[in-house]
């Protein structure tokens, strides 16, 4: 009970002396903290007594703590340590007391600190335990914040035990953390042949030390490439470089190695495989056809059956990105869906399959029997969760809508919502329904929907519904009616079933009528999404200037500058009339974003875009993605 009761009195003296600390009573803390060394000499009151000791430079008293210490440390290294550090205060103090007359003081104090510090190092027991490694190496780099007193420790306890590869994980990370490339990348390469399981660890440090500095990154696929050109068969060398070629997006370089290293190590085609998926993503669509192309023709049964998807799947990205017009090549690629979903079990797996494909029926041929029957089909199927069945009848209600069948699709998107209330399902059907109601003209309804749908847990659908609740709220005509945004309405509507040419026909009416004032940035902008679509971008950027240059106060005037700038951007070397290349033209629209409208959201990515554009080396190879397809997923 005695023993208690002292171990508690000394827990509050303890966390008293904390308190005085905090607050700078110094003198006071370090004095409670003596009192409770004399009784408990515990690591941990040591090293509060010892830190207080040093914050106050009380060097002479410090250095009687830690010889006493000592003698009682169940790791007598890690005190040596503290002696060394002690010196290394002793010598930043003393050089700040002194600074003109200091130097040789701080040379011979260096040395002290040096010696003692390498001397630990020579020091090292023959089997010293890697527990007691870590705590000294920690304490090298908490101490002096220089990993190679550390490095010097591990290669040393190496050296003692004979093992030219033992402790290589724990030097590959102090060579990163020293700016070591070759060093770190031979202690890592070491790692892996023994595991390869520790390669996502590995490519993390790497990662790591890259950063974003291209330099880095060149140099490490540089050693790689070395390595890899002087050990052709081992595996870990070998994968390690190919993952950096990926990292650098040279995929074509990427694929060829990805076909030696599965001829060679029989992993049944998966480097390619990723390698192909990888370039797709990164827009790299020609070596990621040539990858899939590879695996139907050579690969496994298993491995051709994927590929055909992933390819299918790549077209379909393509076909999206591009709004291709080809009906050639279109109804080409519908044809492979359609057999390659006739070969499929009809379940889950299938379904990515299938929305693909009625997309492709109803919003690039126009088959929108096609598209209804299939997903019609698909609702007949047991094998599918109730949540998938929900996605598939909102595809099925917005081929509806797009086909103009108001009705039946409002009814589809109620069935969803009711069964989803709280769900990013059902609140996507919220925002269809209210869509629907603004497209028909029933824009109180529509608003109050909208409203609700603010606060949607989809930062995506919570922006959709605040954007078009805004443009009812704040366009009723000077008569108080909707007669401008009733137009509005219908030539969106009409834009969204890509009725293009009736829609700019509304448009025009609407612009032709001085009363709806308010809405004439809206459509010209609209108008210039329809000439894009229309890939008439000449008639695109005049609209698009009329916005920026007329309505420089409309929240559409970041959105048109950044529009324009993206169609200069794809022409860079193309001239006008004025001499100035579309490089040029947007270069300056971008930089006008990011200079007069810095609290845009297009802001950042306009910054990017420019510093690429001129050229900068360290400027971001990736930018964020602008998203094709609004559809949730499933």
């Amino acid at each position: 009970m005695a023993v208690f009761v002292a171990m508690a009195q000394d827990g509050g003296s303890l966390q008293l002396a904390q308190k005085y600390e905090q607050n700078g009573e110094i003198d006071k803390a370090i004095s409670i903290y003596g009192d409770i060394f004399e009784k408990d000499q515990s690591p941990y009151v040591y090293e509060q007594y010892l830190n207080a000791l040093l914050k106050d430079q009380r060097f002479e008293q410090a250095q009687k703590v830690i010889i006493q210490f000592q003698k009682k440390s169940s790791n007598p290294l890690l005190v040596q340590i503290d002696l060394g550090y002690l010196e290394l205060l002793k010598e930043r103090a003393s050089a700040s007391d002194e600074p003109t007359t200091g130097r040789k003081k701080k040379q011979q104090t260096q040395k002290i600190s040096e010696k003692i510090f390498q001397g630990i190092i020579n020091d090292i027991p023959q089997n010293v335990s890697p527990y007691i490694l870590q705590e000294c190496s920690q304490a090298f780099l908490q101490k002096t914040g220089r990993p190679e007193y550390s490095i010097k420790l591990y290669e040393k306890a190496r050296k003692n035990s004979g093992n030219s590869s033992l402790f290589a994980e724990e030097l590959g990370a102090l060579y990163r953390q020293n700016g070591q490339a070759a060093e770190m990348m031979s202690e890592f390469i070491e790692v892996l042949k023994k595991d390869e399981k520790k390669q996502a660890q590995i490519e993390e440090n790497i990662q790591v030390f890259i950063g974003t500095n291209p330099q880095k990154q060149q140099e490490i696929k540089k050693i790689l490439q070395q390595q890899a050109q002087k050990e052709p068969q081992s595996k870990s060398v070998q994968s390690l470089y190919l993952w950096s070629l990926w990292q650098e997006k040279s995929f074509s370089e990427a694929l060829k190695l990805s076909i030696e290293f599965s001829a060679k190590f029989y992993d049944k085609g998966e480097k390619i495989f990723e390698t192909a998926l990888l370039s797709a993503k990164s827009g790299d669509f020609t070596t990621g056809e040539k990858g899939f192309k590879y695996l139907i023709e050579h690969g496994e049964k298993s491995m051709i059956q994927k590929s055909k998807i992933a390819l299918l799947d790549m077209y379909f990205v393509q076909i999206e990105k591009e709004q291709v017009n080809d009906l050639a090549r279109l109804n080409t690629i519908k044809n492979e869906y359609l057999t390659l979903y006739n070969q499929m079990e009809k379940n889950t797996q299938a379904l990515p399959t299938v929305r693909n494909l009625v997309r492709i029926y109803g919003y690039y041929l126009n088959q929108i029997d096609s598209a209804e029957s299939l997903l019609y089909n698909v609702l007949s199927w047991t094998s599918i969760k109730p949540a998938e069945k929900a996605q598939v009848k909102l595809d099925l209600a917005d081929i509806l809508l797009y086909s103009g069948k108001v009705w039946d699709a409002t009814l589809l998107y109620g069935q969803v919502e009711k069964d989803f209330k709280q769900d990013n399902i059902g609140f996507y059907a919220k925002l269809q329904n209210a869509r629907l109601s603004y497209y028909i003209g029933e824009f109180a309804w529509a608003k109050s929907q909208l409203d609700v749908l603010k606060a949607a847990t989809s930062k995506v659908i919570a922006n959709d519904a605040m954007e078009l609740s805004l443009l009812i709220k704040e366009h009723p005509s000077s008569d108080s009616s909707y007669y401008g945004l009733e137009l509005f309405a219908k030539a969106e509507f009409l834009s969204y079933r890509k009725l293009y040419r009736q829609a700019l026909k509304v448009l025009d009416t609407l612009i032709n009528s001085p009363f709806e004032y308010d809405l004439f940035d809206n459509a010209f902008y609209k108008k210039a999404e329809i000439y894009v679509a229309l890939d008439s971008v000449a008639a695109a950027l005049v609209c698009l200037k009329r916005v920026y240059e007329g309505y420089s106060e409309s929240l559409l005037t970041d959105d048109a500058l950044f529009m324009a700038a993206e169609i200069y951007e794809k022409m860079p070397d193309v001239t006008d009339s004025e001499g100035v290349t579309g490089k040029e033209r947007a270069m300056s629209l971008y930089e006008k974003i990011f200079m007069d409208y810095a609290e845009s959201s297009l802001a950042v990515i306009a910054r990017e875009r420019y510093r690429l554009l001129r050229g900068d080396a360290h400027a971001r190879e990736e930018l964020p993605s602008q998203g094709m397809d609004p559809r949730p997923a499933m």
